[in-house]
């Protein structure tokens, strides 16, 4: 083996490699270590994913652009609900309630009619989850209702009212409007059209209802809340638990028994008292009283203690 003397001790030249090369690629992974954990604790946390509804060949969907084209001009469209005078109208108008003079700039040929002047109305649509990529919802609009009147969004799940364009024109020509839901990405929600104003214009008169995405998109169909209500029976199970109750007797007997004799003749006199297969017998000759007291005192838990005092 070569190496350097130095004194007693000999100093190898390839360990002394061996070993700061060792060193060297202990701290390269120590820095290493050190620099990914740095760079972890910097990392921002993941936002919270926003829950959408599972989509399925069986799932119902709701189909935009909502035109009111269909078969049922003269009546409220399917899947929705009206109260008051609430009509699908056609263009040109079939009716006197559907004449609007001057309607122009109607999406296709039928449009909604929310109320009429001195009437009013209401209409609800379907339930449907707005998807990931809505940035708003647009629409056409004609009509002069104001204050309370309009176009609405409201939160399934409480009502909230998450967009409201209300204020419209005295015209029948449809304009153009828009709902801004952007925030509001996997809620469960309803369109709500309404006329509270009972005047001339006094109505609301909606078209091509659009859900809108980045850069202007269309998004033509969402995924419906499903109305089938499922019942679960839950079912109680009570168990009655029987408590024992251990009474512990105490029995207690206590005998006192007397018995005085007078004699007064020289005859002899005896009183004999048992108790508690103890036998007590006293005799006299003379005039004799005898008292016999016997205390007997006997628990349940074998302890038995007698006392007997006689006199």
């Amino acid at each position: 083996m070569q190496g350097i003397h130095e004194g007693n001790v000999i100093f190898d030249k390839k360990l002394c490699w061996k070993i700061i090369a060792c060193l060297a690629v202990i701290g390269t992974i120590a820095c290493m270590g050190v620099v990914w954990l740095q760079r972890s604790s910097h990392k921002k946390k993941p936002k919270e994913a926003t829950w959408f509804p599972k989509v399925t060949e069986k799932s119902p969907l709701v189909i935009f652009p909502m035109s009111f084209e269909g078969p049922y001009g003269g009546q409220c469209p399917t899947d929705w609900t009206c109260v008051g005078q609430v009509k699908v109208c056609r263009n040109p108008p079939m009716t006197q309630f559907c004449t609007h003079p001057g309607l122009t700039k109607v999406e296709g040929s039928q449009y909604m009619t929310v109320g009429n002047d001195e009437e009013t109305g209401n209409a609800t649509s379907p339930i449907f989850y707005l998807p990931p990529q809505v940035e708003r919802i647009d629409f056409l609009r004609s009509g002069g209702s104001d204050e309370g009147s309009g176009f609405f969004v409201h939160l399934a799940k409480n009502d909230q009212a998450i967009c409201t364009v209300v204020g419209g024109s005295d015209t029948n020509v449809f304009f153009k409007q828009s709902c801004t839901v952007s925030g509001y990405a996997g809620e469960a929600v309803y369109i709500a059209l309404r006329d509270v104003q009972s005047s001339p214009w006094g109505k609301v008169l909606v078209d091509d209802i659009r859900l809108v995405g980045p850069q202007g998109s269309n998004i033509v169909a969402v995924v419906q809340l499903s109305t089938t209500t499922t019942s679960t029976t839950a079912t109680t199970s009570t168990t009655s638990a029987t408590s024992t109750t251990t009474t512990i007797s105490s029995s207690t007997s206590i005998t006192t028994t007397s018995s005085t004799s007078y004699t007064s003749s020289s005859t002899t006199s005896q009183t004999s008292t048992t108790t508690t297969s103890t036998t007590r017998s006293t005799s006299s000759t003379s005039t004799t009283t005898t008292s016999t007291t016997t205390s007997s005192t006997t628990l349940t838990d074998t302890t038995t203690s007698t006392t007997t005092t006689s006199t």
